[in-house]
Formats: C-alpha cells, structure tokens, sequence
C-alpha cells in the first residue's frame, strides 16, 4: 500500500511510489501512458459492478441504468471523498 494514498500500488500513480520501489520496476524504460474517455470508463466500472473497484451500483442494474449510476458515482465522489478514496479507483488518468 502506498503512504500517500492508501491504496495499492497497481492503483496508485507512480508518482507516489516509494523511490527505490519505482526505480526497481520502472528502471530506465520509457514510461508512458494511454488516456481513456472518463464516461466510458465509468460506464466500464458500473458494468463490471465489482464492489472494491469503484463501488457496486445494484439498484440500478435492473433498468440498466447506466446514467442515474454514474451521477450516483459522481455526487457521491464529489460529496466531500478525496481523490484517493474508493481505493484509488476515481484518480484521473492524466495523473499516471
């Protein structure tokens, strides 16, 4: 886990990452990154409705509704949550 944001490391930006433990992994490779459509990928975590990634959502899986999910996602993680709450799951892309 890291000390900065609680969350594990595979979720954690590497930027946050112990030094000498980025420096084992990463070493001198090119680091680089791919960033994805936010709303996609909320619409990839309700579909997933894994509970430890991002939450689970079941009161809307009946009607498949997907939007009324993602405002769910949004206002609670607007409600006061910091960026590494939900194991690290809401962390924008860009930060990696």
């Amino acid at each position: 886990l890291s000390n900065v944001t609680g969350c594990p490391l595979y979720f954690t930006p590497g930027k946050y990452w112990p030094t000498k433990v980025a420096e084992a992994y990463f070493g001198n490779k090119t680091i680089f990154g791919m960033l994805r459509d936010p709303y996609e990928r909320l619409v990839a975590m309700f579909r997933g409705n894994i509970a430890n990634y991002g939450g689970s959502y079941p009161e809307f899986a009946p009607t498949c509704d997907v939007n009324g999910a993602v405002r769910k996602m949004m206002t609670d993680y607007l409600a006061g949550h910091t960026t590494h709450s939900f194991g690290c799951t809401f962390v924008p892309q860009s930060e990696y």
